[in-house]
């Protein structure tokens, strides 16, 4: 099963030609059907799909041109392409137009990430792949490329790299991680990504050890600024959590930025979902129930952050029981204890009510969160260290996550 390559948006061939391409073609047949059939064709990156008409939808096939020969055929408008298992004899209506073809179809043969970026180390490993600093040798802009063994992936990891590819290569924010181009070989996926120097979101917070309030708003606008752009453009993360959100900067202000959009998916409007996905402590009610779920799932996760940061606590834990916890989740059991919360505003405290509400129709969306007071730009905070400290955060999540996975 191949995974298409998505378009390409900044980086790679672009840089020397355009390897994009698409338009009529006559297609010879087989011995035994010699007719030539007229069919279209789109050249997206290394990927030569055949569509019975510009308006198809699906293609009735697609193939793979990276390391395929490429030549001008017998006839003056004919192009011969060598695959590993087929030759593909296709022709065209002028010898200008079989130039312009040959010229993408080169191209795309010999479109190899590391002919565009020199590849460094290994900077984090995920349920998929591993990822790698990187730098344009063209730019010498350093990147982050994701890479996917194909090898390693059955095809529901195919499903959600796929999905993550269809994402990514739609999203265009400041508070999303920007996906730059996306390259296939035939044993691996590389998806090449802004680079992140400021790391885990939580890491930081952890280093900082202490924020202040007018702090804290700041990373949850950010971070809510980056949820409200996906759903305005139907796509529902599912799985927001602190691995998720990575920094830009080291130092305060950080510009925080969603990543990571394997679980995510597609819903128009207020379109409804049933897989059950995303991590137990970030989850909404909705999930945990197994009940369907609308982008409001990640409205909750983000009131779960935001008491997190705030509180160095997570709203709904225990020390033993995942059943405890998964009770206390469906119910919207928390509460604000005095030793963490006396000195956080109550509308700070009201923001995380209206977001961490158990009905997903009375949740906040992200619209109403941004124009909440405590989100507003305009209103007045405390910018006084909360006396919370927040220098186990990182480690205090694992621990319970480990804690939930005992048997």
């Amino acid at each position: 099963m191949s995974v298409p390559r998505g378009r390409t948006i900044r980086h790679g061939p672009r840089s020397q030609i355009e390897v994009k391409q698409e338009g009529y073609m006559l297609k010879a047949g087989s011995a035994f059907k010699p007719l030539k059939h007229k069919r279209y064709f789109r050249l997206d990156g290394t990927r030569l799909a055949n569509y019975h008409s510009p308006e198809s939808e699906e293609p009735t096939w697609e193939v793979s041109l990276l390391k395929c020969d490429v030549s001008e055929g017998a006839n003056k408008k004919e192009v011969v392409i060598r695959l590993k298992d087929r030759t593909l004899n296709l022709y065209v209506e002028s010898e200008e137009e079989r130039e312009k073809w040959i010229a993408a179809f080169k191209a795309a043969s010999n479109m190899f990430v590391e002919h565009f970026f020199e590849m460094g180390q290994v900077i984090g490993k995920g349920a998929f792949g591993v990822v790698r600093e990187a730098k344009s040798r063209a730019t010498g802009e350093q990147v982050a490329v994701k890479t996917f063994k194909k090898k390693n992936l059955n095809e529901d990891d195919y499903k959600y790299l796929k999905r993550e590819i269809d994402i990514v290569t739609k999203v265009d924010h400041l508070n999303v991680v920007n996906t730059y181009d996306v390259f296939e070989s035939e044993d691996s996926i590389f998806i090449v990504m802004e680079y992140l120097p400021g790391g885990m979101l939580y890491d930081l917070v952890a280093q900082e050890g202490f924020l202040s309030e007018d702090q804290a708003a700041a990373v949850m606008r950010e971070i809510i600024s980056g949820v409200q752009y996906l759903h305005e453009h139907g796509i529902v993360h599912r799985d927001l959590k602190p691995e998720n959100m990575l920094c830009k900067r080291k130092l305060f202000p950080w510009n925080v930025k969603v990543c990571d959009f394997g679980l995510a998916n597609f819903a128009a409007g207020s379109s409804v979902m049933e897989t059950q996905v995303g991590t137990p402590y970030f989850a909404a009610p909705e999930i945990i129930k197994g009940e369907s779920y609308t982008s409001s799932v990640d409205m909750w996760s983000c009131g779960v952050v935001m008491y997190n940061i705030l509180s160095g606590q997570l709203p709904f834990d225990h020390p033993t029981s995942a059943e405890a916890v998964f009770r206390k989740i469906k119910e919207a059991d928390f509460s604000f204890p005095p030793a963490q919360w006396d000195e956080i505003s109550e509308i700070a405290k009201d923001l995380i009510r209206k977001l961490l509400t158990a009905d997903p129709e009375k949740r906040l969306d992200g619209k109403a969160a941004l124009e909440h007071p405590w989100l507003l730009p305009s209103t007045h905070r405390n910018k006084q260290m909360i006396r919370n400290d927040l220098s186990k955060l990182t480690v205090s999540i694992r621990s319970s996550r480990s804690a939930m996975a005992a048997p």
